[in-house]
């Protein structure tokens, strides 16, 4: 089949049609039949539509090796030539497609090198060689003047960069230090390419592509580091402005993400101080000392970033919280008027040119030294940092326009004597005010050139403040509820920025704890710690109280928002530390099926992106994988199938899983081991009996009773062993070669509830690895002995709904041969040539009678194709040689009633026509031929005719001579009467005598239709029928008149 849709898909010009045609090639070749993979003939003719001028073949071909070399990591060998040529093609879908393909074969290429234990053959040193030269090709094209090419390149490099620095393998005749200098050679080169003019989304590409390999090869983080910091600095200026800002805004995510993996290094400190100093935009830059007037720097924003700036204050605060945040509409005061008395015109300048977010970082980080506005005249002066905050927030509050909308005057505050002390009053006083102005700029309208930056800034005040107040100021509650008022119901916009100031309070807080530790360390170290006891026991530490912000924050975020929301896992993998009550929260949510997606999303995140967490991640997840609650056991399996592919979870995840395994044949010792110890004891209980007798009296230590979870264990249930199984059951359908262990245990635990839960999870997972898997082939070869069943379960799996393959057939006939079990036929009987079906079909009909019906004769009757067609089986189970197989007569009869009960496939007119003609050729004749005739014509009425046709062809062949077959004939006669009268009258006289005196039924019926003229009798049998006729009874009086 494969040949001639090969053939045909050569001749095709229609291009349409072709590429239909090499689709279903490489569904036969990949999918349906491997096989045909090693076929060096149809591999070869795959290849050469390599030669043909259409850019779609050759892209075909590309896409076929890739597919080719997943399947089958052989076939490299035969392709790399054909893939280093199709690297050299002009055309930039080739280029493209052949990048795609190499990121593909090039990690199933090394893990294919590392079966060699020695030097590599000469066709696989060709085939790494090839692989080298297409290497180089790709990663030349880098320099490609096509963007879409150049990108594709980025990525294939940073691919070839991950599979050479890959520390897991291992090759014998190739060093791992020459990969990792090749891997190092390519990172150097794409870290080059930075400096290099290249498009805007190029650039963007090599970016995304550097910043993947520091996440996956910590090893490679430096380097990636220094070189996406040294663009931070020096983004091209040919470039736009909208370019630039866009490369700008990447670098920052990029450092940011791997800043986020909290992998200790040096790279962490480079990334903060570059981060920490690069608040602004460089177009801000170049304009920081350029006398300007503000309006003018309306005028000169680009129109595109003012309306995406303006999105972020087009969604407002519900109205159920509007009363809260509200605040009077205040007096536009414009910047540069308010600053004008403290600073001069050249400092005046310098701060309307700078981002207010710059001004105000600055501003916070020396609250100490900016001077307090004028105490109102009557209040409590207040000399607190916080106080000086609340000053600032006033200046962005009355800087600020007021939103058209009218406003809801605030509350009146409590009465002076119960006003708290002036800290905690500031305090509260300028988180307020931060909620109040963030509010009136989401809900406004306001055009002022940093809106973006002044919410930033808020953020950051807000975040600041927060981290003075107690945890149990009011002001806590009421931050609360706004981030997760805006993370529950809020747009995107405002979603990211409720987000953005709990990171702000977690980073601050997380600051504090950590400032405090070096501190206290650094005291005891030189130990010259001064604590005021009071203070020491009175205060919370900085560590106690981000410990619980992280607690309320989980808390806070878990009961307030929907469990489809995805800012939870974001917020979580973003946490700055992870405390213990992040991990003990996390496997509380996981037992609340109503949390628990939310919970694995979660931990999922901290899984891919934060490696210190992984352990203890693994530890909440992994038993639950077992959990008697159908939800969390799947969901948990789920996970863990989906983290498998990943190399840094797969050996934990085995090791559970096999432990979970092996736990079934702990918990369910086998039958011969329950014997063993109930004879032991009925042995000691015996030994105890005969000393009383004898008035030996022991004493001995009464044992303690086991505990109830012990004696439980003894025996599992059927379904704790389902669920014990699962996971391992799961994991084998993405990594066959764990089948090697359920045969094991299949084998080892001879319990019936064990193989019986075995029995019924196995179907999906042989369905899920198919035929083609050398899992398959590796098992069904070398089975131990107690695995026949199991075995017999897959076979019969992989082939319900397949023809076998046959690698696949051969594999059955050799377990046949080898365990001398006609079962291992019944799967692949329907794969089986003529010849060997009729060589084995003795064996199979000895089974037991339902196994033949339901089995054997259901894949030589209704699966197509069929070695046999119903009427050959028929004649062949006639002829079957009873004593060189022993099989008895009554068996080979019981078989054959069996094959008349199927009513669809053998009795039918033309089946047994064919069946009876090719019988009645046969010298000599079958011994049950005249007993299939019988039931023939008993079953079929239609075949009167034909059967009298056979019959007389019987009495040429002097059937009499056979007293079994001749019997069988005169029945025949007997039944088809008077039909069959013209067979009898062809009789030999003394043939015809013998029928007529035995069977006085069949001469009465000869005589009846003689009386009525239907039949003339020859003279000579006349004779004899008068001679064998008794004389007629005397005749009434009236009868003889008459």
């Amino acid at each position: 089949m494969a040949v001639e849709q090969i053939n045909e898909a050569k001749l095709c010009t229609d291009k349409a049609r072709k590429s239909e045609l090499l689709a279903a090639i490489q569904e036969l070749l990949i999918h349906r039949d491997k096989t045909l993979l090693s076929d060096q003939d149809i591999f070869n003719a795959c290849l050469e539509f390599e030669h043909e001028s259409n850019v779609d073949s050759k892209k075909w071909v590309c896409g076929f090796i890739e597919a080719a070399a997943k399947a089958d990591p052989t076939t490299i060998a035969n392709s790399n030539a054909t893939l280093l040529r199709l690297a050299g093609e002009t055309n930039v879908n080739i280029q493209k497609r052949v990048l795609m393909t190499v990121s593909g074969v090039l990690p199933k290429l090394l893990d294919y090198l590392q079966t060699f234990q020695g030097p590599l053959p000469p066709n696989w040193s060709k085939a790494w060689a090839d692989m080298q030269q297409i290497k180089s090709k790709c990663i030349n094209l880098m320099d490609s003047s096509n963007v879409g090419v150049s990108a594709q390149a980025f990525n294939c490099a940073q691919n070839i960069v991950l599979t050479l620095s890959n520390d897991s393998i291992r090759l014998a005749s190739i060093s791992s230090e020459f990969l990792r200098n090749d891997a190092n050679l390519i990172l150097d080169r794409m870290i080059r390419k930075l400096s290099s003019p290249l498009p805007a989304s190029s650039m963007t590409a090599l970016i995304n592509s550097l910043a993947q390999i520091a996440k996956l090869r910590t090893i490679l983080i430096m380097p990636v580091v220094d070189g996406l910091t040294h663009l931070l600095d020096n983004i091209p200026v040919a470039l736009s402005e909208t370019q630039q800002k866009s490369i700008d805004h990447n670098l920052r995510q990029s450092l940011g993400a791997i800043q986020r993996l909290r992998i200790p290094g040096p790279w962490n400190d480079k990334i903060a101080s570059v981060l920490s100093g690069k608040h602004h935009s460089r177009a801000a830059v170049k304009r920081t000392f350029t006398e300007m007037a503000p309006s003018e720097l309306t005028d000169d924003m680009d129109t595109a970033q003012a309306a995406k700036r303006s999105k972020l204050t087009e969604d407002g605060t519900p109205s159920a919280y509007a009363s809260l945040l509200a605040t009077p509409s205040g007096i536009a005061i414009n910047p540069t008027t308010f600053l004008a008395p403290l600073v001069d015109p050249a400092m005046l300048a310098l701060l309307t040119a700078l981002p207010l977010e710059t001004v105000m970082a600055f501003v916070l980080e020396n609250l100490s030294v900016v001077p307090l506005p004028p105490t109102p005249a009557g209040a409590t002066p207040v000399v607190d940092a916080a106080a000086s905050a609340a000053a600032v927030v006033d200046a962005m509050e009355v800087s600020t326009p007021a939103p058209v909308v009218a406003e809801p005057a605030v509350p009146a505050g409590p009465p002076p004597s119960t006003l708290p002390p002036a800290p905690a009053l500031a305090l509260s006083s300028a988180v307020a005010r931060c909620t109040r102005y963030i509010s009136r700029m989401r809900h406004g309208n306001l055009a002022t050139v940093h809106a973006a930056e002044s919410l930033f800034l808020c953020d950051a005040v807000l975040a600041r403040l927060a981290a003075f107040l107690p945890m149990d100021d009011p002001s806590i509650d009421l931050l609360f509820d706004y981030i997760s008022l805006h993370l529950h119901n809020g747009t995107a916009g405002s979603s990211t920025h409720a987000k953005q100031i709990l990171m702000f309070w977690l980073n601050r807080e997380f600051m504090m704890a950590q400032r405090e530790t070096s501190t206290n360390a650094a005291a005891a170290s030189s130990d010259a710690m001064d604590v005021d006891a009071s203070q020491a026991t009175g205060a919370v530490s900085a560590q106690a109280r981000y410990e619980k912000l992280v607690e309320q924050v989980m808390t806070t975020l878990v009961t307030r928002i929907e469990n489809t929301n995805k800012t939870f896992p974001s917020i979580v993998s973003e946490i700055p530390s992870l405390t213990e009550s992040v991990y003990a929260q996390l496997a509380k949510y996981c037992l609340e099926p109503q949390r628990l997606a939310m919970a694995l999303a979660a931990i999922k995140e901290l899984l891919l992106y934060r490696p210190p967490a992984r352990k203890r991640c693994l530890e909440i997840i992994l038993p639950l994988t077992n959990h008697a609650m159908e939800i969390i056991r799947t969901s948990t399996i789920k996970l863990a199938t989906s983290l498998f592919s990943n190399d840094a979870f797969a050996n934990p995840i085995i090791e559970h899983a096999l432990e979970l395994l092996e736990s079934v044949c702990i918990a369910n010792p086998d039958e011969e081991t329950l014997a063993a110890n109930e004879a032991a004891a009925a042995a000691a209980t015996k030994a105890e009996d005969v000393d009383a007798m004898v008035g030996i009296v022991t004493v001995k230590e009464e044992e303690p009773a086991a505990p109830e979870s012990e004696r439980s264990q003894q025996q599992l249930s059927e379904d704790e062993i389902r669920r014990r199984v699962l996971l391992f059951f799961a994991l084998c359908a993405k990594k066959h070669e764990m089948l090697h262990d359920i045969v094991d245990v299949y084998v080892r635990c001879n319990s019936a509830n064990v193989r019986k839960v075995i029995h019924r999870e196995a179907p999906p997972l042989i369905r899920a690895i198919g035929q083609g898997s050398p899992a398959i082939t590796a098992v069904v070869q070398g089975f131990p002995r107690g695995a026949e069943t199991f075995i017999l379960q897959i076979l019969h799996v992989l082939t319900e709904s397949a023809i076998p393959t046959p690698q696949l057939v051969d594999l059955g006939v050799k377990a046949f041969r080898e365990y001398d079990d006609a079962r291992f036929l019944i799967p692949v009987i329907s794969g089986l040539t003529p010849q060997d079906a009729i060589a084995f079909l003795p064996r199979l009909i000895v089974l037991p009678p339902a196994l033949v019906k339901t089995q054997v004769f259901q894949k030589l009757l209704h699966v197509k194709p069929s070695p046999l067609t119903p009427s050959e089986l028929m004649v062949q189970l006639h002829v079957v040689d009873l004593k060189k197989h022993d099989i008895s007569l009554k068996k080979l009869i019981e078989v054959i009633q069996i094959l008349f009960e199927d009513t669809r496939a053998v009795v039918k007119q033309d089946v047994m026509a064919a069946v009876l003609q090719q019988l009645s050729d046969i010298t000599p004749l079958p011994m049950l031929f005249m007993r299939t005739v019988i039931q023939t014509v008993a079953r079929i009425k239609t075949m009167g005719n034909f059967v009298i046709g056979i019959l007389s062809r019987l009495i040429m062949k002097q059937i009499w001579n056979d007293s079994r077959l001749w019997e069988g004939f005169v029945t025949c006669l007997k039944i088809m009467m008077p039909q069959s009268i013209t067979v009898l009258l062809q009789l030999p006289a003394a043939q015809f005598e013998q029928v007529l005196k035995k069977n006085t039924d069949i001469r009465d019926k000869l005589l009846a239709a003689q009386s009525k003229g239907l039949v003339m009798i020859p003279k000579t049998l006349h004779q004899i029928l008068a001679s064998v006729t008794p004389a007629p009874a005397p005749a009434a009086p009236n009868a003889e008149s008459q």
